[in-house]
């Protein structure tokens, strides 16, 4: 039987701290423009650098939390909503500390950072007193971003060097995107691995190839139609993660349980192509009305099919 989700976030909700963020990062866009172009004539400047891009993490701080929260408690599955029950002092508890060591660690220590922040607000969250687990580690998101984007990046950017400029040029063109496809399908795999009453959901580990040459189509035809075709590679990247997540039990066996997707590409294309006509027009401000316009429709044609509960069916005396 499907049953399909549902949110009940509307824009009216986001928009305070959506328009937090934005005058946020307009703000730091404007600010960093300008310490920028001072730090050439002054070297001076490069604290104020620093300093900016410290206030501009200390603003996000609340905000993420904040948006976060809305987003996972506003989640309906069988008319019920899920429970979040995350704190904004434990949630600083978490960060604040580990924004100190990324300072410390040159950054290093922000991939252990990720996995805590996300686990705080999986284990702060039930449904039907159920309790959610994330188990992405922060090993496996360095040795992901190291492996296949850092390294490949160093060694195109070392092989351009040694080509004329145009030739350069174009073979890093020509690698960036296919890098890029590989490092998106691996975050994703790393971010979709949650468990929930002894059931784990994530990606097959096996279509690592086919994944990332999907997204590569996708960014490619995006490129072509200069972002015309965005909305659809959303729909058609986000409909290829759902069909190919599977559910497993501890012991490894499937579970009856399947996530799917149930796109309507003429209805939803338009749509979301609006969405973001929309905000470009109002210079983002329109934005947290798409974005939730966006996530409750993707969210509703999302389904979680199980099996039919088992009826008392009578015996014959």
């Amino acid at each position: 039987m499907k049953n399909y989700l549902h949110s009940a976030l509307t824009g009216t909700r986001l928009f305070p701290f959506y328009l937090i963020y934005l005058l946020a990062t307009w703000g730091y866009l404007f600010s960093l423009g300008a310490l920028s172009a001072a730090s050439q004539q002054n070297p001076a400047a490069s604290v104020g650098l620093l300093l900016c891009i410290f206030v501009y993490l200390l603003i996000l701080l609340p905000v993420q939390f904040f948006l976060a929260k809305l987003y996972i408690e506003n989640i309906e599955y069988r008319d019920e909503r899920l429970v979040c029950r995350c704190t904004f002092g434990g949630y600083l508890r978490i960060v604040v500390p580990g924004i100190l060591l990324c300072i410390v660690t040159l950054g290093i220590y922000a991939f252990w950072l990720q996995p805590r922040i996300i686990r705080f607000f999986a284990d702060h969250t039930d449904y039907r007193n159920r309790p959610f687990r994330f188990n992405g580690l922060g090993t496996t998101l360095f040795g992901i971003t190291l492996l296949s984007y850092l390294l490949p990046l160093i060694a195109v950017s070392v092989i351009a060097a040694f080509l004329p400029s145009e030739t350069g040029s174009l073979f890093t063109l020509l690698l960036l995107l296919p890098i890029a496809s590989f490092y998106i399908y691996l975050i994703y795999r790393w971010y979709i691995d949650i468990t929930v009453n002894g059931i784990t959901v994530r990606l097959r580990a096996n279509n690592t190839v086919a994944g990332a040459g999907y997204i590569l189509g996708q960014l490619l035809l995006t490129g072509v139609t200069l972002g015309f075709y965005l909305p659809a590679a959303v729909i058609r990247i986000y409909h290829y993660l759902v069909r190919n997540t599977e559910a497993t039990r501890e012991d490894g066996t499937p579970a009856p349980v399947r996530i799917g997707y149930a796109p309507r590409m003429g209805e939803d294309y338009p749509y979301f192509l609006i969405q973001g006509i929309f905000t470009l027009i109002t210079l983002g401000v329109y934005g947290s009305w798409a974005i939730a316009n966006i996530y409750r429709r993707m969210l509703g044609r999302t389904f979680i099919e199980e099996p039919e509960p088992a009826t008392d069916v009578p015996i014959a005396e």
